[in-house]
């Protein structure tokens, strides 16, 4: 299971500040926001997490009931949602991103192995064959001596020191698919020196690869020129670190796909500053009132705070804020 998600998530701050449902939560809320995901993220599904609420009170610290109805009540307004089944907590954006990276793996390693197995697969062995293995076939070939062994004896002890071919093979795919993956390809002979040094086995080979397509996929390697040379990529051992946040461009935020255009507000008036402060004012209040309403039986039954702010809206402020 540890396989099919991935270690990290990109996390895009100007759109976590940006969204409107975070903007509106307060600070408990927020709070809970992020220990929820953290939760989800660190789960076998990556992006939900089982409505039950015991659960996820000590998740959230054991709040007291009334701070726990009301972080749930702003949780559940938008920033979260419950399945249609009413068993799991979904966070939306998490779940979009966890599909966009597993495809893009899924992708990736396709591409790989079609290469691989089209280019490489009929390579002679030689190429990542270690050089004692030409030395102890020449020394098979030679005459025995009254010090050596009988040719047989040599034959024997020869074929012993030859490499496993399914595995060398093996070795060999790997590097290609790892090869035909990075995206500068430069200096490959030293590459394959590194490779052999480094002896990639098949736990850590996925490991590798994984590590990779974290890079490929971040934003530090969205510009060629910031991708380092295969050879100090692996003698770094880079697969095995986080890509450090780097600050996108407008052109490069439009050219990420789900992203689109960045968004530039213009500043507000005076005007709308008061509108967006009575606006703010009014659903922080709706929030904190659906709970007391609700218990006191105020509230029809089978309402929801959305609903239940827009009708309160229209009455209360039927020509807008």
């Amino acid at each position: 299971m540890a396989r099919d998600r991935t270690p990290a998530m990109q996390f895009y701050f100007r759109q976590f500040c940006g969204d409107e449902a975070v903007m509106l939560m307060d600070l408990d809320a927020v709070g809970s926001h992020i220990l929820l995901m953290c939760s989800a993220g660190a789960s076998q599904f990556g992006y939900k997490i089982l409505n039950d609420e015991r659960k996820i009170k000590t998740l959230l610290r054991n709040p007291k009931e009334e701070d726990f109805a009301r972080i749930k009540s702003q949780l559940l307004d938008g920033a979260w949602k419950l399945s249609e089944d009413g068993l799991w907590w979904i966070q939306d954006g998490m779940r979009r991103t966890l599909m966009k990276q597993k495809e893009f793996l899924r992708l990736q390693s396709e591409k790989g192995i079609k290469s691989a197995a089209k280019k490489h697969l009929n390579r002679t062995s030689t190429e990542l064959q270690p050089n004692f293995n030409r030395d102890v076939d020449r020394t098979s070939t030679d005459m025995p001596t009254e010090s050596q062994p009988s040719s047989a004896s040599a034959s024997a002890s020869a074929s012993a020191l030859k490499p496993n071919t399914l595995g060398h093979q093996k070795a060999v795919t790997e590097f290609a698919n790892f090869w035909e993956s990075y995206p500068r390809k430069i200096h490959k002979p030293e590459t394959q020196k590194v490779w052999r040094k480094l002896r990639i086995s098949n736990g850590n080979f996925q490991t590798l690869m994984d590590g990779l397509a974290r890079w490929i996929d971040s934003d530090s390697w969205a510009d060629k020129k910031f991708i380092p040379y295969p050879v100090k990529f692996l003698s770094n051992r880079q697969w095995e670190d986080i890509p450090p946040e780097r600050e996108l461009t407008a052109a490069e935020r439009e050219a990420r796909v789900g992203l689109g255009p960045e968004i530039r507000l213009p500043p507000m008036t005076q005007a709308e500053r008061e509108s967006h402060e009575r606006k703010m004012k009014f659903r922080f209040e709706c929030r904190r009132d659906y709970d007391i309403f609700k218990a006191n039986g105020k509230i029809p039954k089978g309402m929801d705070l959305s609903t239940w702010r827009k009708k309160r809206e229209a009455e209360e402020y039927p020509n807008g804020f």
